[in-house]
């Protein structure tokens, strides 16, 4: 699919908070993004803990020290992905659904994300469908559509002088 618009499957700006003032990069308000990426949330765990990083990497890294799962603003968020999560799910119905983000990677937020996921979807699906974290070292992940859209692009956005 192609859109003048944005990138397609870009589910961050589905509108998941009818009361939210946060305007997203988007104009609108409300959106996935605002509240539970990282950027947004950060002023909030802030007011826990101070010394929380932005950089994703580096607040894996700290959250690996801080136990985070009992912030209110974390477990809100939570719900807003684990919903959001739910959805596209029940769109594409995947054997396996990879995850990325510093959160993931807390074992405390994971599983309460995994329990939640799976209460939501229906009974029939819960034992075919795997979720995996992955780690942003992995880049690209293994398994993901990446390649089959790289592989699949790559002849129609040459050059002519690759040609």
């Amino acid at each position: 699919m192609k859109s003048s618009l944005g990138r397609f499957g870009e589910v961050g700006h589905w509108k998941v908070e009818q009361n939210s003032n946060k305007k997203c990069s988007c104009g609108s308000m409300g959106c996935l993004e605002t509240e539970a990426a990282l950027w947004a949330i950060l002023p909030e765990i802030r007011e826990t803990y101070s010394d929380a990083p932005e950089d994703e990497p580096e607040f894996t890294r700290f959250i690996r020290d801080n136990d985070i799962g009992d912030l209110e603003v974390i477990k809100r968020s939570l719900g807003y992905v684990t919903i959001s999560l739910t959805n596209l799910y029940k769109v594409f119905y995947p054997d396996r659904i990879l995850l990325l983000g510093p959160f993931v990677n807390d074992s405390t937020i994971y599983q309460v994300l995994e329990k939640e996921f799976l209460k939501k979807i229906p009974e029939y699906a819960r034992s075919s469908v795997d979720l995996d974290v992955i780690a942003e070292s992995e880049g690209a992940a293994l398994g993901s559509v990446y390649h089959l859209f790289r592989d699949a692009l790559r002849p129609l956005l040459r050059t002519r002088g690759n040609v």
